[in-house]
């Protein structure tokens, strides 16, 4: 992949997030073979809405196969979020006359948040946050509702671990449920108050409804998680660096020292350092203020090669650093990494046992099969 397919895609979308830098996009200057690849790279971002919002603001005019992929996408986002926007509603009733205080995260109501829209991204499912009481009755409730636990996260180091279990809809109506208690998954930091993100959540109305979800301080926060883990899974996370980019220009500078803050208590201040860089290297937005820290993973990558990294997670040419050496980079403090390394391995080694116990149980079943 050359470096002229990233920055079409940055001139395509970086005018919707309130970039300016950037020259409009002939189009009829790519190759077919470049289109191509820029087509990839968007709907693997979700940028689509995007692309269609400069195209608009910039007066260019897309090549019809492209405008017509962006077209039905739109359609599918607006499809999609308005199912998410049903089950929140939905969700939201139901945990709330049973006293339980839930959250969601990301999705179209941190769009709505974060650009004033619900239809930018599409959905896949609904996050939504509980406390660790309460996430067995959270679920216990949702079943009775008609949702029912994927097969594969029934195991403990689903929700024990990783701190999350998706449950499938009732119907095509909704959307799948994916109830958390962790904001974030062994191997990258997260914040060292328990719950913080839940004891921040405040109410927005979803029609008559009142949801729980995130300001823009703490969707600035939370994209940032999402960016660096999605780079520590080695997949792509340009959605999630538009959000921030977006974010960027509509925070105050007060509120942005309040990021900088909270980061800095919560043990999340080389998180915003790598997930800035990334914003800037491929957006050319910045966060309205400097920050002090440098970004410990500057050592690890090029600003280049953090730019496919974000965009093109899949670029088969990528030399990622090791897990460990990653997340060595997210610590803030010489203190953090042991509890992060530990609670890391640990999970690994327990999804190992977990697998190795799921094929012996196979095989025994197997065997009295075949015994019958």
């Amino acid at each position: 992949m050359k470096a002229v397919e990233l920055q079409i895609v940055a001139a395509a979308v970086g005018p919707s997030l309130g970039v300016t830098s950037f020259d409009p996009v002939n189009w009829n200057n790519v190759s077919a073979a470049s289109l191509d690849l820029v087509q990839a790279i968007v709907f693997e971002n979700r940028l689509a809405t995007h692309v269609l919002k400069t195209s608009k603001l910039t007066g260019t005019v897309l090549p019809p196969t492209l405008k017509k992929a962006l077209d039905a996408y739109q359609q599918l986002c607006f499809q999609r979020n308005s199912c998410l926007l049903q089950t929140a509603r939905l969700v939201a009733r139901a945990l709330a006359k049973q006293g339980i205080q839930a959250a969601f995260f990301k999705g179209a109501l941190s769009q709505h948040v974060i650009y004033g829209d619900y239809f930018v991204k599409h959905a896949t499912d609904l996050d939504l946050y509980v406390t660790f009481s309460d996430f067995k009755p959270a679920r216990t409730i949702l079943e009775q509702h008609g949702f029912k636990l994927a097969d594969e996260c029934k195991s403990t180091w689903w929700w024990f671990f990783l701190g999350e279990q998706h449950l499938l809809p009732p119907d095509s109506s909704y959307l799948a449920v994916d109830l958390h208690h962790r904001t974030q998954q062994p191997g990258c930091p997260g914040p060292r108050e328990k719950d913080f993100f839940l004891k921040r959540a405040t109410t927005q109305l979803v029609g008559s409804i009142p949801c729980y979800s995130l300001e823009l301080k703490e969707n600035i926060l939370l994209a940032a998680l999402s960016l660096v883990k999605a780079m520590v899974h080695r997949e792509s996370s340009g959605k999630y660096a538009a959000d921030l980019a977006k974010a960027f220009g509509r925070i105050s500078k007060a509120d942005a020292e309040d990021v900088i803050r909270i980061a800095k208590e919560q043990g999340l201040m080389q998180t915003l350092c790598l997930a800035t860089r990334a914003v800037e290297v491929v957006f050319g937005a910045k966060f309205p203020l400097q920050l002090a820290e440098p970004a410990k993973t500057k050592r690890l990558f090029s600003d280049e090669v953090l730019a496919r990294m974000v965009l093109r997670a899949s670029d088969a040419d990528l030399e990622w650093p090791h897990r460990t050496q990653m997340l060595i980079a997210l610590c803030d403090t010489a203190l953090d990494f042991p509890r992060e390394v530990i609670w890391k391995f640990t999970s690994e080694l327990w999804r190992t046992l977990t697998r190795q116990f799921d094929v012996q149980g196979q095989r025994k079943t197997s065997q009295l099969s075949e015994q019958t």
